[in-house]
């Protein structure tokens, strides 16, 4: 794709329909690689459970997919939410115990003000 695309760059300059439909080609091609790059890694899985043979095993993990997909989809979404929640939640802990050994001086109130909060509305 890339010597298709270096041939016409001249053409792509002058014509912007080249130019676009070059960027849809590309697009198309991006998604087809990632789809089958997808379903080798289900194959080369089912290759290592059934022990069956590549395109066997790839039509097998494509049919299994296919069958399964709002549930593979609801698991995708589910484990980039733990995941996302995951880095939220253990950032702000982890790095609040070197806050006070900042360089500037701060009143305790100024470096954990939820603590501040939180023992002011208990009284």
């Amino acid at each position: 794709m890339m010597y298709i695309d270096r041939k016409t760059a001249e053409l792509q300059q002058s014509n912007k329909a080249v130019k676009i439909l070059m960027i849809g080609v590309q697009c198309c091609l991006w998604c087809l690689e990632k789809v089958a790059r997808y379903i080798s890694n289900a194959a080369y899985i089912m290759i290592a459970i059934e022990g069956r043979g590549f395109c066997a095993s790839a039509w097998r993990s494509f049919k299994l997919l296919f069958s399964n997909s709002l549930r593979i989809a609801t698991t995708e979404v589910i484990a980039m939410l733990v995941l996302t929640l995951s880095t939220i939640g253990t950032a702000p802990p982890s790095s609040a115990p070197s806050l006070p050994c900042s360089s500037r001086k701060r009143a305790p109130w100024q470096v954990f003000p939820w603590a501040a909060r939180r023992s002011r509305s208990r009284h």
